[in-house]
């Protein structure tokens, strides 16, 4: 095939059109309110010169329509497809959340994960700040997260391939810091002051403990506290006063500084502090999870995405102090959250009433998307529990799925699977109609 020549002078041309184009969409309501690190020119220089419509961008815009009215009248979406058997006339076209997870990998693994979600038709998506292989759910050995600086790059390299798209697609900026027990890093100041540290001199951690009850016995020999609480406990009150007015006038302030300060506080005394000392041996260091933590974090997050999400317990108090924080940053912020079907409502002191008024309380917080992850499997669960029971001890000769689920099912008028809208049925019936014509 012959070259074909390019014209450069209509080639700026055009990149100069598609740059125009960018910067005025990032002006629109949604878009305004992402603090990006790059330019419009940077995006159109990575962009296909074939442009593609994405219905991600479609069910996006709806969903973010959606959220946006949850926030103005205090009122909250909630998970579980099913539960659009609420109402009837509905739509059908719902928008779909995915989860992200932790983007697995590094940037271009993170910007691939987020080209797939578009071109799945995906309307939102969370990534969250945790570390890859660094949870643990049974062991008790405590959630792993990321640095800050780690977490903002992985938001922004999801965004970044959404500008490249041209995508409306939503970013949940989940933070997991509220639990967790360890940080990859200690090299950025925003996180600094939450790392714990050894306050007397042992051997390393690492080559101190194999279970965990060796861990906590070398805890509590190592004294663990943040730099912090160590000036704290070793200064009088008046010198600890005077060392945090000297930190409030720079922030964020490294450990380094925190040093300097302390020694000019404590008039010349040295403190021992080391955070080496309890770095497991693949380096995580152990971290403090408080509420300044996770709204430090949270802020800092946000700019990237249309909506936040605290992974934090139920706890009403806690709740308010993070979305009032938040809130107080970015307001009508949305917010995400979520509760298990194995939470004890009970034991964290909910009456039936609390339960029952429970997605508004959150609602009222900003909290428009609420999701339930197990209920719905917990529900499945139970009746194929009590229908492999019954199939087991009666089968259908004993009545007993006629009893307790055909019947039911069809007085109730379940409009499910069985029925010719769900199967497809109406559908192939309708392909049949237009070709049924002579060939």
């Amino acid at each position: 095939m012959a070259n074909i020549q390019a014209d450069a002078t209509e080639e700026q041309r055009l990149f100069d059109l598609e740059v125009a184009k960018i910067e005025t969409w990032w002006k629109s309501s949604k878009q305004a309110q992402i603090t990006r690190t790059y330019t419009a020119s940077n995006v159109a220089a990575l962009r296909s010169s074939l442009p593609i419509a994405y219905p991600s961008s479609t069910q996006a815009l709806k969903l973010w329509d959606i959220l946006q009215k949850h926030r103005q009248n205090g009122t909250a979406e909630f998970t579980f497809v099913e539960r659009a058997q609420m109402a009837s006339p509905r739509d059908f076209f719902q928008p779909i959340v995915a989860d992200g997870d932790m983007g697995f990998g590094t940037s271009t693994a993170t910007m691939k994960l987020t080209k797939r979600m578009v071109e799945a038709g995906v309307a939102m998506f969370h990534l969250d700040d945790l570390a890859l292989g660094g949870k643990s759910w049974t062991g008790g050995g405590g959630h792993t997260v990321v640095s800050t600086a780690e977490y903002l790059k992985r938001l922004a390299a999801a965004r970044l391939q959404l500008d490249i798209m041209g995508a409306e697609t939503m970013i949940i900026c989940r933070c997991d810091t509220y639990d967790a027990q360890w940080i990859t890093s200690n090299q950025d100041p925003r996180h600094q002051p939450y790392i714990l540290g050894a306050t007397v001199p042992l051997r390393p951690a690492a080559s101190s403990y194999t279970t965990p009850e060796e861990r906590s016995a070398w805890d509590k020999e190592a004294r663990l506290m943040t730099f912090d609480d160590t000036v704290k406990a070793s200064a009088t009150t008046a010198q600890y006063s005077e060392y945090t007015t000297l930190l409030a006038q720079k922030t964020p302030t490294s450990l380094a500084d925190r040093r300097r300060v302390a020694h000019q506080a404590l008039d010349g005394q040295d403190i021992f502090f080391d955070w080496d000392l309890p770095r497991t041996a693949d380096g995580r260091y152990r971290f403090a999870p408080t509420m300044k933590a996770l709204i430090d974090r949270a802020v800092a997050a946000a700019a990237w995405g249309e909506v936040t999400w605290a992974r934090m317990g139920l706890s009403i108090p806690q709740l308010r102090e993070f979305h009032d924080g938040l809130s107080q940053v970015y307001p009508g912020r949305l917010f995400a959250g979520g509760y298990g079907a194995t939470t004890d409502f009970s034991a964290l002191g909910f009456s039936s009433d609390d339960v029952k008024d429970l997605h508004r309380t959150l609602a009222v917080m900003g909290i428009v998307w609420q999701v339930q992850p197990g209920f719905a499997m917990q529900g499945f669960n139970h009746v194929t529990s009590r229908f492999s029971r019954m199939w087991s001890e009666e089968g259908m000769g004993g009545g007993g799925y006629l009893r307790d689920i055909q019947h039911p099912a069809m007085a109730a008028n379940t409009d499910t699977y069985e029925k010719m809208e769900w199967s497809g049925g109406y559908l192939a019936d309708a392909y049949g109609e237009v070709l049924r014509v002579k060939y």
